[in-house]
């Protein structure tokens, strides 16, 4: 039972991750695009 509760927790950690490596992605493209024009 414990480990119907863990799988939710550990899936939702990665998809939070995946946004946080996202939007890093994106905002260090833009700090490169503005930097370079």
């Amino acid at each position: 039972m414990k480990l119907f509760l863990f799988v939710p927790g550990f899936l939702l950690s990665c998809l939070i991750f995946q946004l946080k490596a996202l939007l890093a992605v994106q905002v260090l493209y833009f700090i490169t695009t503005c930097v370079e024009t």
